[in-house]
C-alpha cells in the first residue's frame, strides 16, 4: 500500500494522498511505541527464528524450489508423477489457470501507473510477496508457501477487478473451474473433521491418569483441552539437547511443578528431552508422536544453572577442548550462552577460569536487546534480575588478554 501510495503521490501529486501518508506514519509510530512497551514489560518474547536477513545462495535455491512446488500445490496444479487420467487432466487445467494468473500479473505490472491506488496495492502485493519469499531466510519447507497465500488472494481480486471477458467466456471458465475442482476434491471430502492424533493422545493421557506435562506449541492446547490435563508448551532444541518454555503461553508454576510426561513430535524432539532429563521410565508411540513418561517427574528450572562452556548449551566461539574455551582471533565473543530462563530475584554469578587473564563480558536477555549486568573482570558477582526472562545469556568478550573459561553458573540467593 505504501509503494502504491508513493507512486500516486509522485505521479499525480493529489493532495488526498498526503492525508493517507500522514495516517500511515502515525500508525507506524504507534505500532513501534506499543511494541516497545510490550517488550519492556517482558511480554510476547518467544525463542525462535532470529532476525530477518537476506537468504544465502543455498537458501535462495531452496526458496526457488519451495516457491515453484508450493505454488503448484497451492493451485492444485501439481501433476508430476500422477497417472494419466481425469485427476491429472484436472490438475493440468489448474496449471493453465496458474499460467494465466501469472501472465495477467506480469503484463499488468508494465502498466502499473494506469491503475487506481487500490488496484496498484493489490498488484504490488501479488508481486512483492513472492520476491520477498525468494530472498528471505524464513522459508524452511514447501509448507512455507503459506506465507505468500495473501499474494494469491490479492492477485485474484486484482484479476477479477481488471480483466474484461465476455459473459459466455466467464461462464465457461467458471464451469471449468467447478468441474476440475470437483474431480480433485471429490474423493477428499469428509464429514469427519476430527484430528485423530489429538484424539488418540488425549485418550492415552486419560487412560494412564497423566495429570501434567509438556508438548510442542502445536499440540499443547488441543490435547490439554481434550484430555483435561495441564500441558504446557515448550521448545525442543535438538542441538543443545534442551527443553525450554514458552513463557507467556503458560504459568511459570506449571513449568516448575512435577510434570510426568512429554509429548515429542519427532525423534529429534524425543532425543532432546532424553538428553535434558535422562532416560524415561516408559516411551510409547501414538501415531506419529512419542509420549515419554517419568515416574519421578520432570520440570524446567527458573532459579539458576551451572554449565561447562564447551557444552552444546554455549556458543563457544573460541578455541575449545575437553575442559575450557580460550580466546581466538576474529570473534567479538569467546563464549555465549546458555539461554536459560530465570525468574525475578537476586543471584550470584560464578565464572571458573583457567589462567591469569581477564574476564570481561555481560549478562543479557532477548538476544542482547536487554542488558542485565556487566562483568568487569570478576569471577564472582551479585546481580539482580528485574523480571522473568526466557533466555538469559552470559557473553564473555574475546580480547587479547582474555582468560580461558571452564564453566559458568548463576545461582539464586
Amino acid at each position: 500500500f505504501i509503494a502504491s501510495l508513493a507512486l500516486d503521490l509522485f505521479s499525480t501529486r493529489k493532495k488526498n494522498c498526503l492525508y493517507y501518508a500522514v495516517v500511515i506514519i502515525i500508525a507506524f509510530i504507534a505500532s513501534k511505541v506499543m511494541l516497545s512497551a510490550i517488550q519492556d514489560s517482558g511480554g510476547f518474547q518467544l525463542p525462535g527464528v532470529g532476525g530477518p536477513r537476506f537468504a544465502t545462495q543455498e537458501e535462495f535455491i531452496n526458496n526457488l524450489y519451495f516457491l515453484s512446488i508450493g505454488t503448484l500445490r497451492l493451485f492444485e496444479a501439481y501433476f508430476f508423477g500422477m497417472n494419466i487420467g481425469l485427476q491429472s487432466f484436472s490438475s493440468i487445467i489448474r496449471l493453465c489457470f496458474l499460467c494465466y494468473f501469472i501472465y495477467i500479473i506480469i503484463s499488468s505490472a508494465k502498466q502499473i501507473t494506469k491503475f487506481s491506488v487500490i488496484d496498484r496495492t493489490l498488484l504490488l502485493t501479488a508481486i512483492i510477496m513472492p520476491a520477498a519469499f525468494l530472498f528471505s531466510n524464513i522459508p524452511s519447507a514447501v509448507e512455507s508457501i503459506r506465507y505468500i497465500a495473501p499474494s494469491v488472494v490479492f492477485g485474484s481480486v486484482f484479476v477479477c477487478r481488471n480483466v474484461n471477458i465476455d459473459y459466455k467466456m466467464s461462464i465457461y471458465l467458471f464451469v471449468l473451474a467447478i468441474v476440475s475442482g470437483a474431480v480433485i476434491y471429490g474423493n477428499a471430502i469428509s464429514l469427519d473433521k476430527r484430528n485423530h492424533e489429538v484424539e488418540k493422545l488425549s485418550e492415552y493421557i486419560k487412560n494412564n491418569n497423566l495429570k501434567s506435562g509438556f508438548a510442542s506449541f502445536w499440540f499443547a492446547s488441543s490435547v490439554s483441552l481434550k484430555s483435561g490435563s495441564i500441558i504446557s508448551p515448550v521448545i525442543f532444541n535438538s542441538h543443545e539437547g534442551s527443553v525450554k518454555p514458552f513463557l507467556w503461553l503458560s504459568k511459570i508454576d506449571n513449568y516448575e511443578r512435577r510434570n510426568s510426561f512429554i509429548i515429542a513430535d519427532s525423534e529429534d524432539d524425543m532425543n532432546a528431552a532424553i538428553k535434558e532429563y535422562g532416560e524415561p521410565d516408559a516411551i510409547d508411540r501414538i501415531m506419529t508422536k512419542y509420549i515419554l513418561i517419568w515416574n519421578e517427574g520432570v520440570n524446567i528450572q527458573f532459579d539458576g544453572f551451572s554449565k561447562s562452556t564447551n557444552s552444546n548449551y554455549f556458543g563457544s566461539l573460541g578455541y575449545s577442548d575437553d575442559y575450557k574455551v580460550c580466546k581466538k582471533e576474529g570473534n567479538a565473543f569467546m563464549v555465549t550462552g546458555p539461554y536459560k530462563p530465570l525468574k525475578q530475584g537476586k543471584y550470584n554469578l560464578h565464572i571458573e577460569k583457567s589462567g591469569e587473564g581477564d574476564v570481561f563480558g555481560d549478562i543479557v536477555a532477548f538476544g542482547g536487546k536487554k542488558v542485565i549486568a556487566k562483568i568487569n573482570n570478576v569471577e564472582n558477582m551479585d546481580l539482580y534480575i528485574d523480571r522473568t526472562y526466557p533466555d538469559v545469556e552470559v557473553r564473555i568478550y574475546n580480547t587479547d588478554i582474555s582468560s580461558c573459561i571452564k564453566s559458568i553458573s548463576i545461582d539464586r540467593e
